[in-house]
């Protein structure tokens, strides 16, 4: 994709394997104008973690939503949201170096679990 910062283009690198959900393990590459070099590299992530398997009885059930932390930035990435759309799963990411916020993804839309929203959902939850 066009880079917005710069003439170039940016190249995500996705880790995938058939039939799991595959957290981590991403990068982003910085390409020159031309594409003929790699200008710079990062990582989008400090681990790869491939998918849990199923509890015995749910073999081959794919899981209706994931979490990870992230360290690499106080803010949820480009890659939470690519997980959720290409998954089809709701992903939540904990930012370790903000508070702890917790980020949700579903699908397109991204909103940010907050204690209100916990209280909230106790509160109906004991209806």
């Amino acid at each position: 994709m066009d880079d917005p910062d710069r003439s170039g283009f940016l190249v995500y690198a996705m880790p995938s394997k058939p039939g799991e959900i595959v957290l981590g393990g991403n990068f982003r590459v910085t390409v020159s104008a031309d594409g003929n070099k790699a200008e710079r590299v990062d990582a989008m992530a400090r681990t790869l973690l491939p998918g849990s398997k199923p509890p015995k009885g749910l073999e081959g059930d794919k899981p209706v939503a994931v979490t990870m932390s992230q360290l690499v930035s106080n803010r949820p990435l480009k890659t939470c949201v690519y997980t959720s759309l290409h998954d089809k799963v709701i992903f939540s990411a904990g930012m370790a170096n903000d508070n702890a916020r917790v980020w949700c993804f579903n699908g397109d839309k991204i909103f940010e679990i907050t204690k209100e929203m916990i209280r909230q959902i106790e509160a109906d939850s004991k209806k």
